[in-house]
């Protein structure tokens, strides 16, 4: 049957949250391809095509990765206000060429993502393969910001009755942070829900 696009976002989203992002795929390629009246719902199709793009880790899937964050940054960048906040982020502009750079902070979540302000994060070998030939593919395009994971605060929730509700303490990582969107080596990211933990009260030492 013809699939309406809410029924395929939240048929892929609930692929994706059990572990079967390959059954994400089909849905969300036509979905992401079709849209082109809504900007915010491509936007999120996008995002979350690329996430299930990278978690499948099919490199066939890179030329189409990449035009899918092409897309993405264009209409986020059409999204922004003239003069709105920035950021301050670790930007890949190439292979090796990793800077810091004042950058717009990015819009509100789609459904299956969480906006979250990061007060850590973590470098680890992944995060120093900044030659690796994903990122040789991808970085020239347009210029990416690094990182994986992150430990933060929660500013808000994409899927509608999400636990993950503004304040809360969590911890992100993996996904395709860093990769095929944007990553966490910055003030604000956002980063797929699968990829959220909470940090419960009284079982840690974080100072904030």
């Amino acid at each position: 049957p013809d699939l309406g696009p809410s029924v395929r976002m939240e048929a892929a989203l609930s692929a994706i949250s059990l572990g079967r992002p390959a059954q994400a795929l089909p849905l969300l390629t036509p979905l992401a391809a079709a849209i082109q009246n809504d900007p915010t719902v491509r936007r999120h199709a996008l995002r979350l095509r690329n996430l299930a793009a990278w978690l499948v880790g099919d490199w066939t899937e890179m030329d189409v990765l990449i035009a899918d964050f092409c897309a993405l940054r264009e209409l986020e960048c059409a999204a922004l206000t003239p003069g709105g906040p920035t950021m301050l982020a670790a930007v890949l502009n190439a292979p090796g060429d990793l800077a810091l750079a004042r950058v717009p902070i990015p819009g509100d979540p789609g459904p299956g993502f969480v906006k979250i302000r990061v007060r850590a994060f973590g470098l680890n070998f992944t995060e120093t393969l900044l030659d690796g030939w994903h990122v040789q593919k991808l970085s020239p395009v347009a210029a990416l910001v690094n990182g994986i994971e992150c430990a933060g605060i929660v500013v808000k929730a994409g899927t509608p009755g999400s636990p993950l509700v503004a304040g809360t303490r969590v911890v992100a990582c993996a996904g395709s942070m860093g990769r095929a969107v944007d990553g966490t080596h910055a003030e604000y990211v956002i980063a797929p829900e699968t990829c959220v933990v909470v940090v419960r009260e009284g079982e840690d030492q974080l100072p904030w």
